[in-house]
């Protein structure tokens, strides 16, 4: 008798995951997060304090040290990457929590000026947590880029299995909705 067992990696993010985690009740000691200005080790740090697994956004890019012919072994030294000043995502969703995070360590990395966000799948809820963030007066984001981002439904699932069933529905705001659009123009004027 065989059972499908299906066992999750320990560490690979996923939306449903990370966005089942409430940060709110989660009495985390705030006074343990002491950021560094390193986007990537303070967002690791703060991901560890909330219980968080690491989205892709926070991993930091590790690159091949340059070999020289005189060098033998080069493969165990890799260089770190620098300071980013732009964070591009691109067909990752955001959960709350990445987001709650990622503006977070945000506020003490004033070089992070441009925010690149391609294909992300964007609920209503999720759209107006990004205007709440952005127009914070500690964000640094002056240069924000939104392609192919629709809003959705606050039921949207990804996935193609997911638009037969009619989760993948694009938000059409009611007469008396506020535009999203017109809601993140207004109260971002530093962008």
């Amino acid at each position: 008798m065989t059972d499908d067992i299906q066992i999750a990696p320990p560490n690979i993010w996923r939306y449903d995951e990370a966005a089942a985690i409430n940060t709110q009740d989660k009495g985390v000691n705030m006074k343990e997060y002491k950021p560094q200005g390193s986007f990537y080790s303070d967002a690791a740090l703060l991901c560890r304090l909330y219980g968080l697994k690491l989205h892709p956004v926070f991993r930091e890019p590790v690159f091949p040290a340059e070999s020289n012919d005189q060098d033998v072994g080069g493969f165990d030294e890799q260089k770190r990457a620098k300071e980013p000043t732009t964070l591009s995502i691109s067909k990752y969703r955001l959960d709350p929590n990445s987001m709650k995070v990622m503006f977070k360590v945000m506020e003490t990395c004033p070089h992070i000026q441009t925010l690149k966000l391609q294909n992300n799948g964007f609920t209503v809820s999720l759209f107006n947590e990004l205007v709440t963030y952005l127009s914070a007066d500690n964000c640094p984001i002056i240069n924000l880029f939104l392609d192919w981002n629709p809003i959705y439904t606050d039921e949207f699932k990804a996935g193609d299995t997911n638009a037969a069933i009619g989760t993948n529905q694009v938000y059409v705001p009611g007469e008396e909705d506020p535009n999203l659009w017109a809601r993140l123009i207004e109260s971002n004027k530093k962008l």
